[in-house]
């Protein structure tokens, strides 16, 4: 069984949230990262994401407001440990997901679903601010994007099954509410 830092499973994610750039970008964006700052990255080629209101979600657990760790944990346990990334600006979570053409035929059907919720499917054309692989939790001096679930070794996107587990449980608590 291999054996990986923190700092080896950094390298990883790196490498392959760069691997949606051309090559001579690379260095730039690391620098960015190391400086604690955002990149962002073109969706679509090597993964997409689905952006999920931070509101949403905290109404669904309980939670006053987004971002809390609260909410990272939920995410963590739903999807399995695979990679999200919380914008505390908006409040957003934005679930990492496979490239469209690698997302099963059904899933389209549920994404049209999705929007009076708020929820997007967010693929080729879109871009997404993107931390640093170490940066996992809220800075509250910076409220910048942050790995609400860090990205894994390897690097795997969310199961997209799970993600529709998900939002079906979202937009149940959502019309739950609604009828209070």
């Amino acid at each position: 069984m291999a054996v990986h830092t923190g700092a080896g499973r950094c390298l990883t994610a790196e490498d392959w949230l760069l691997s949606t750039l051309p090559e001579p970008n690379h260095e730039r964006h690391r620098r960015l990262w190391a400086k604690g700052l955002i990149s962002m990255l073109p969706l679509g080629e090597w993964f997409s994401v689905v952006k999920i209101p931070g509101k949403l979600l905290c109404a669904a657990i309980g939670v006053p407001d987004a971002p809390d760790e609260r909410v990272d944990g939920f995410l963590a346990r739903i999807l399995g440990g695979r990679p999200v990334i919380c914008d505390p600006s908006i409040p957003a979570y934005y679930a990492v997901v496979p490239k469209g053409g690698d997302l099963p035929a059904s899933w389209h059907q549920y994404v049209a679903g999705w929007h009076p919720l708020g929820v997007r499917y967010m693929g080729r054309g879109a871009w997404v601010d993107v931390p640093g692989p170490g940066d996992v939790a809220l800075d509250v001096d910076r409220f910048a994007p942050y790995w609400a679930v860090p990205v894994s070794t390897p690097p795997t996107p969310c199961d997209p099954r799970a993600v529709v587990h998900l939002i079906e449980v979202l937009a149940q608590a959502a019309r739950k509410e609604a009828s209070r």
